[in-house]
């Protein structure tokens, strides 16, 4: 029988993954600079507060092939369903920003309101 994964705390998954994990890039001739490839990481530094894959909540925003912006977020009440914990949101090139920004903000306020000034300017 498979363990559930919300009996493990997000800290731990943190502490058994920080040094090995699939997203980890380190760069030892710059000064040991690590950064993050997690599609759920904002701001692609390496630490525990913006680890996408070890929160319950995270969000992320992608630029699209086609010039356009893929909202990505993680469901925290479907922890137990691998295919169905991230959905994904396109908007078009065409789309105006007024049209997702505040669908983006909406996903903020159930994660953490800092990520605002994080996600956001690149894309308004």
């Amino acid at each position: 029988m498979a363990a559930e994964r919300s009996n493990v705390s997000a800290d731990l998954v943190w502490q058994i993954t920080r040094n090995q994990n699939a997203f980890l890039v380190q760069r030892n001739n710059a000064g040991g600079v690590r950064f993050s490839r997690d599609p759920l990481n904002p701001v692609n530094i390496h630490s525990r507060k913006y680890a996408g894959y070890a929160n319950d909540k995270a969000l992320g925003l992608q630029s699209s092939e086609n010039g356009g912006v893929v909202l990505i977020a993680k469901n925290a009440s479907n922890t137990q369903n691998p295919a169905k914990n991230i959905r994904t949101l396109t908007y078009g090139p065409n789309t105006s920003s007024r049209k997702y920004v505040p669908l983006v903000l909406s996903e903020l306020e159930d994660i953490q309101f800092s990520f605002s000034y994080i996600c956001l300017p690149g894309f308004t």
